[in-house]
């Protein structure tokens, strides 16, 4: 199975809404206890996490449903920019900004997606991002 199908699987199924749910609910641990027991997650946790959410980005402008996906409710937008500014680590904070960029950069012209699908482009994620004051 080639990369983009994977993606397009893994968003169908929900996974773009469970990631930015999981970078949003993660606490980092901070004693350097054993972060399973506490509920706590680590620093490489919240980066991978993060990093899955940034390769989804390089699939924005092939497939107009993955960003609907991230553009419903905000919420991987809120995520990221949770990230930034509460990451504990610059690695967090880097993944996250490059994949802001990308959802900043990502056009419509090249797949628009059906007659009937609301537009969304670069300019409806940097909305999002400006009401989250970034």
């Amino acid at each position: 199975m080639a990369a983009t199908e994977t993606r397009h699987l893994f968003s169908a199924s929900g996974g773009i809404k469970y990631l930015s749910r999981q970078l949003r609910s993660k606490k980092v641990a901070t004693s350097g206890g054993d972060s399973t027991k506490s509920g706590n997650t680590t620093v490489q946790q919240l980066y991978e996490l993060t990093f899955c959410l940034w390769c989804m980005t390089y699939e924005l402008n092939g497939s107009p449903n993955i960003r609907a996906d991230f553009a419903k409710d905000g919420a991987a937008i809120a995520a990221l920019s949770d990230m930034i500014s509460s990451a504990p680590r610059e690695k967090v904070v880097r993944v996250a900004l490059s994949a802001l960029v990308n959802l900043a950069k990502c056009s419509a012209d090249e797949n628009p997606g059906p007659a009937g699908m609301t537009k969304v482009d670069g300019g409806v994620f940097l909305t999002e991002m400006l009401a989250y004051k970034l």
